[in-house]
């Protein structure tokens, strides 16, 4: 009753019945409460987990030399291909918003992408290779 007291101001009789806006904020309260829940949840989980040991010196090089290798291989795309896996994978943008951004149809950009990871696939096979046991 109290945040309906402190809302009152919010309500317009012209947007929702006085019943819609009492559920409306009763129902995002709720949504509130079960995301602090969850929130807590994640935060003990994580306060249990062991933190993780330091990398070992040779895995750092190999992680340097996978960072150069595919820097590398990027370089080698077409120009609009190598913006979309910029765009996509290190800008973690939706293929969505590249679309817009680009000015490009949606079909477009997948196009691309797949054009560009069969490309970088080819190129770095035998880092996969080597992956493997």
């Amino acid at each position: 009753m109290l945040t309906l007291w402190r809302k009152a101001g919010y309500f317009d009789p012209l947007r929702a019945t006085p019943a819609a806006w009492v559920f409306a904020i009763a129902r995002n309260l709720r949504i509130d409460g079960i995301r602090r829940e969850r929130r807590a949840q994640v935060h003990a989980l994580l306060d249990r987990v062991e933190p993780e040991a330091p990398e070992q010196p040779d895995n750092l090089v190999d992680i340097d030399e996978r960072q150069r290798r595919v820097a590398e291989a990027l370089q080698h795309l077409p120009p609009e291909q190598a913006e979309v896996v910029r765009m996509s994978f290190i800008e973690g943008k939706a293929h969505g918003e590249i679309s817009k951004c680009l000015e490009l149809p949606l079909g477009t950009v997948k196009s691309r992408l797949r054009l560009a990871m069969v490309r970088l696939r080819q190129a770095l096979a035998d880092l996969a290779e080597e992956e493997t046991p």
